[in-house]
């Protein structure tokens, strides 16, 4: 019953008068209650530069800043590298510490190879990935094409990939949390007819103008109105910057406060309406962690996480409880041998003041019977005078 929760309060009496006790428990420690956590993942490509403040459990999280963030080539500032460094800088006092999730932007419909007259040869068109040039030859299929942006992925930070359940959706990803810039130029025409732009966005209907949208047709890069999308003509070429997404978690709930704004910097919606709040979801737990997949697995480092911060905070009160009462203990120690040496004081002789007492009297009485001896000794004596 001391760790399954039904040691509930506990009052130790460690004074001599009323109300001087130390308080304390333990709660429950088992593994269904330990380890949960108030958690939510920002949405993907939904960070923006924000103008206003963060506010989470009370406290004002400042904006990120371009120097937290050494890797994106473009919108260091709201990158999830540098939104979550801002929210860690102050989990000493929120309670909240923020995840890099992985970055992905994914093409919304398969990309149209047939339509590219450029013999799959990735070179008259300019496509980067992060400020690096994707080449190669042969490139007629989507896989070729996937082995093509991977070829300079270790300059880039960004590998391509199927999409899960699909052959021919592409997904560009990053695990680092840097922001996925798409750059694309060297098409002159509304209809870019035959070039790697039409296999990329599929056939455009409007024109591009400068900052403004053009609406496609077949495959297109998923861009929603958070993302930062720059439009110029189709000379200049097309740039987007997508962003990856964090994830806020804590063993304590969770509250959001701020404007349209601060839900920008941080990717979670419903800011515009008023507070957030996440509870703690007691439901994902210790014992129900899986580490059967990598996501499940590390997943369960948070739990873990989480398990480990509640077992210190358990152990860091039972350890102050503990100096507490060796202290009560040790004060109450002091006054019991105060109070006995006053007591020993009061009741117990001193050996040599009796016996300096002792001597004294003796003396006194022997140097009386001498004194007595002799005066009956000149009683006798004038008696004997009276004698016949």
């Amino acid at each position: 019953n001391l760790l399954d929760g039904s040691f509930t309060t506990t009052d130790l009496q460690v004074g001599i008068r009323k109300g001087e006790t130390i308080s304390f428990n333990i709660g429950d420690a088992r593994a269904v209650n330990l380890g949960a956590l108030a958690s939510r993942s920002g949405a993907q490509n939904a960070l923006t530069a924000a103008s206003s403040s963060l506010v989470i459990n009370g406290v004002s999280i400042a904006p990120g800043t371009s120097l937290s963030d050494t890797l994106s080539s473009a919108g260091n500032a709201y990158s999830a590298i540098s939104v979550s460094e801002a929210i860690n800088a102050k989990a000493g006092q929120t309670g909240v510490t923020a995840d890099i999730q992985s970055s992905v932007a994914r093409i919304v419909n398969p990309l149209s190879f047939s339509t590219w007259t450029g013999s799959g040869t990735l070179a008259g068109d300019t496509f980067k990935i992060n400020n690096v040039q994707v080449t190669g030859t042969g490139i007629t299929s989507t896989n070729s094409f996937i082995e093509a942006v991977n070829g300079v992925a270790s300059l880039s930070g960004v590998k391509a990939r199927l999409s899960a359940g699909t052959t021919n959706v592409i997904e560009f990803f990053t695990l680092d949390g840097r922001n996925i810039q798409i750059a694309m130029s060297g098409y002159s025409d509304a209809g870019a007819a035959g070039s790697f732009a039409q296999v990329f966005f599929g056939t455009m209907t409007t024109t591009f103008s400068a900052g403004g949208a053009a609406s496609f047709s077949g495959g297109q890069l998923m861009l929603t109105a958070a993302v930062s999308v720059v439009y110029t003509s189709l000379t200049a070429g097309f740039s987007a910057t997508l962003t990856g997404a964090v994830r806020l978690r804590s063993s304590s709930a969770i509250t959001i406060a701020g404007s349209t704004n601060a839900s920008a910097a941080i990717g979670i919606s419903g800011m515009a309406s008023g507070n957030v709040t996440i509870a703690v979801d007691k439901t994902n737990n210790l014992s129900t962690i899986s580490i059967g997949t990598q996501g499940a697995a590390s997943d369960a480092l948070s739990v873990l996480d989480a398990t480990l911060a509640s077992l210190n905070a358990l152990r860091s009160s039972l350890g102050a409880t503990q100096s507490r009462l060796d202290s009560a203990m040790n004060s109450l120690g002091i006054t019991l041998e105060n109070i006995s040496a006053a007591r020993s004081q009061i009741r117990d002789a001193d050996v040599a003041t009796e016996t300096a007492e002792l001597t004294r009297a003796q003396i006194l009485q022997q140097a009386g019977v001498a004194v007595l001896g002799q005066a009956n000794t000149s009683a006798q004596a004038a008696l004997s005078l009276l004698q016949f």
